[in-house]
Parts: structure tokens; sequence; C-alpha cells
């Protein structure tokens, strides 16, 4: 009896150490994007609060900025320079290039879509929005270096009005842009 007590033991030890293992290796997995945010991220427009099932991606970065939402339009008023809106958390894959699209228009073209990390210390990259009568298709290339998650900030300087109508973020190669912050046309 006492040998066929040891032999559980010995195999639950066995099973644990395998689980272990398997978890150790496959952790790294766990921070990828995912399948359904590899390809591309689509920012919706609601600020500081979901609509029912649907949660919200932007959140107020300024208590002194004026932000509307107008069915899939977002508007934002800047009453002060700096920063109106912080996006979520965006996961994305170290090490790789993205595009960064926007459809935007700025009234006096002091805007633009800052990309940082997800701590909001190091900035990555750069979308300026011109100032436009009607909103423009913009796009940039982002390197996203060692980092996994980034978060955009909408910028712009004081009594400038910022439209929006679209922000992604897609997934161009899984290897570093040539340029950190090169700019194509639309």
């Amino acid at each position: 009896m006492r040998w066929a007590a040891g032999l559980e033991w010995r195999a639950f030890a066995v099973v644990l150490a395998l689980t272990w293992s398997v978890g150790a290796i496959l952790l790294p997995l766990a921070e990828e994007p995912g399948t359904s945010e590899r390809n591309g991220i689509v920012l919706n427009m609601l600020v500081d609060r979901g609509d029912g099932p649907r949660p919200n991606d932007w959140y107020s970065a300024s208590p002194t900025a004026s932000v509307h939402v107008y069915g899939e339009e977002l508007r934002a008023e800047s009453l002060e320079d700096g920063y109106l809106l912080v996006s979520r958390p965006l996961p994305t894959f170290a090490s790789s290039c993205y595009g960064l699209t926007a459809a935007a228009r700025s009234r006096i073209g002091s805007a633009s879509i800052v990309v940082f990390d997800d701590d909001l210390a190091m900035r990555i990259g750069e979308l300026a929005i011109p100032e436009s009568a009607k909103p423009e298709l913009l796009e940039a290339r982002i390197s996203t270096g060692p980092y996994r998650r980034l978060s955009l900030l909408l910028t712009a300087s004081s009594s400038d009005v910022v439209q929006i109508r679209l922000v992604e973020l897609k997934l161009l190669a899984r290897s570093p842009c040539s340029s950190l912050s090169a700019f194509w046309a639309s």
C-alpha cells in the first residue's frame, strides 16, 4: 500500500511539472494581440463611457476640453494647449510596423495624434492633422519598437476644433518600419 501512495505522489508531481512547463512556454503568447486585433484595430468614437455592450475607446485627457460625439464622428474643442483625448491601450506586436490611419480635420491646423507606449512615457510617432474644410484621410507608419501596447493622444493648441471620423491602427509588417514616423500620401 505504501508503494501505491508513493507512485500516486510521483505521478502528481510529473503532471504538475509538465503543466507548469507548458504554461511557462505559452506565457509570452498571452501578450500577443490575438486574432481579432492582429490585422487592425478601428477605434470607436465613444468617449468616457460605453454604449450598452460597446466599451469606449477614448478617455478625456483634460478637464478643459469640450468633447461631443455625433453618431460616428467625434468633435473635440481645445480651450488650452495640450492633450484632449487618450485612447485605451492598443495591443500590438513588438518590433513591428503599423499603419496609423485617421479621417480627421483641424480648424486651425495645430492638432495631431501622437503615439506613445502604454505608460505614456515614450513618444513613438505622430500624425499631424492639417487645417481643412472637411475630414481628410491621413496615414503614417509607426514602428512599435519593444512595446506590445500603444496609446494614442489627441493634442491641439488653444481654441482649435478637431473632427475625427476614423482612427485605425493596422499591422503592415512583423518587422520595424524603415523610419519611425515616415508619412505617405493617401
